[in-house]
């Protein structure tokens, strides 16, 4: 296999280790990102909500990995490999996309759809870039050309689907794709200059962002996590809304940890004072509860009480 850049983690796929070159992808304003990449025309992709996934096929043999390490091979996710070698027609490739159930659905938590991993073999491969064809490393080639290349090769079946993309040739029309995108459910878009290689940065990610109040309930004890929740007046009292991170982990915690007022295995839990804004990307309603999608603590709201973070 050829050999990757320095833009990702080093990963174990099969017995082969390869470079997970999972680029970083921007968050800022869309004119300030277009004035540092003005060479259109752009690729605006449907955003997937699921679990970034890269697979290798050697030899007829289907490995994945995420963000951080290697998770299976052919016998872990039977289903899954065996859709994804008749997509590609048993060709040698590397593959990046999404695992995705096709609905907004808290993946992560402690009792996410992800907890259980037999699940993947259940979910729909998004494929959006082929970084390797037969041997050749793809990735110093422009957008539109690997996804020419992706074009050719990936044949839909039910478990795998090539995402979504349109064409734009500016700002009007990039906004117009995220607004219908949004309006449909979608949690946003992603932007590729059609010439732009798989690097770092070369890339917008645009998302649904919202924003809301919660109050701080607890302190994880082996992670950099809080659990989250909001008042209710009848019955009376506070409600847990999931765990999230934050931004500042440090002051959130230190003013936290005043206030402890009891404590588990896993947690400390602290009287429900302390309100932080919390940016997410909506509401998902669960057997376990309502958690929020992507949170993640954005800042101290000393100026709030926590009686005016009503449950919705």
């Amino acid at each position: 296999m050829a050999q990757a850049s320095r833009t990702g983690e080093e990963l174990m796929l099969s017995s082969v280790t390869v470079r997970a070159v999972i680029p970083k992808v921007c968050e800022e304003p869309l004119d300030s990102w277009l004035q540092k990449n003005p060479l259109g025309p752009y690729s605006v992709e449907r955003k997937i909500d699921g679990e970034r996934m890269q697979a290798e096929v050697v030899s007829n043999v289907v490995s994945y990995a995420n963000r951080h390490s290697f998770i299976a091979s052919n016998s872990d996710l039977p289903k899954l490999s065996h859709a994804i070698l008749q997509a590609v027609n048993g060709r040698d490739c590397w593959l990046d996309g999404e695992l995705s159930t096709g609905v907004r659905t808290d993946f992560y938590g402690k009792d996410g759809y992800l907890a259980n991993r037999a699940n993947r073999d259940d979910m729909t491969y998004i494929v959006f870039d082929v970084l390797m064809l037969d041997g050749e490393d793809l990735r110093l080639k422009p957008y539109m050309e690997r996804r020419r290349i992706l074009t050719e090769l990936v044949k839909a079946n039910s478990k795998v689907e090539l995402v979504q993309a349109w064409q734009a040739q500016g700002q009007t029309e990039i906004v117009h794709l995220y607004e219908q995108a949004v309006k449909e459910g979608q949690e946003g878009v992603v932007i590729k200059p059609l010439l732009s290689i798989y690097m770092n940065n070369a890339w917008l990610k645009m998302k649904d962002h919202k924003e809301t109040e919660v109050v701080i309930l607890g302190v994880s004890k082996d992670k950099e996590a809080f659990l989250i929740g909001h008042y209710q007046s009848s019955p009376c009292g506070f409600i847990q809304y999931g765990r999230t991170s934050a931004h500042d982990w440090q002051q959130v915690k230190e003013t936290a940890l005043k206030a402890v007022i009891s404590e588990d295995n896993e947690y400390w839990y602290v009287e429900p004072f302390i309100v932080v804004e919390l940016r997410h990307n909506g509401l998902i309603e669960s057997e376990q509860g309502k958690t929020y999608r992507h949170p993640r603590i954005t800042r101290l709201r000393l100026d709030k009480s926590a009686f005016d973070c009503e449950a919705n």
